[in-house]
């Protein structure tokens, strides 16, 4: 027998759609638009992708831990970013983190996500969002 969540025609029991629609409406009232998202396994990026899509947003922008980054990449996607998130635990090297982790005036939060799952970025995005002041 399913689960009354499990019948949800909304979520489907899905706990990350869950995370990611609450996540969604918390930055639609925080006016949160564009979040980078540095890490993330391939299969976690793409799912991440489609369930923000789904939610409604906001624009998820991903750096692949095994990526060549420079500053000045860094630079352009802080400048251009309301969050940084680094998704601990996943592919993410310092080399690369370290760049977006260096403060300079202007640059957007950064929070770490502490654990793997793509449930657990919606809801640490969702945390920032609701504690973000305008």
């Amino acid at each position: 027998a399913l689960t009354v969540r499990e019948r949800c025609a909304g979520c489907g029991g899905s706990n990350a759609l869950q995370a990611a629609r609450a996540a969604a409406a918390a930055c639609r009232r925080a006016n949160l638009r564009r979040a980078v998202v540095l890490g993330g396994s391939p299969a976690a990026r793409q799912e991440a992708l489609r369930l923000a899509q789904a939610a409604g947003g906001p624009e998820l922008v991903f750096v692949d831990g095994d990526s060549r980054v420079t500053e000045g990449d860094a630079r352009a996607d802080k400048a251009r970013a309301d969050v940084v998130l680094a998704w601990a635990g996943t592919p993410l090297p310092h080399k690369v983190s370290d760049l977006y982790r260096r403060r300079e005036a202007g640059d957007p939060p950064f929070i770490t996500v502490p654990t793997t799952g793509v449930g657990q970025l919606f809801r640490a995005l969702e945390q920032h969002a609701r504690s973000r002041r305008l």
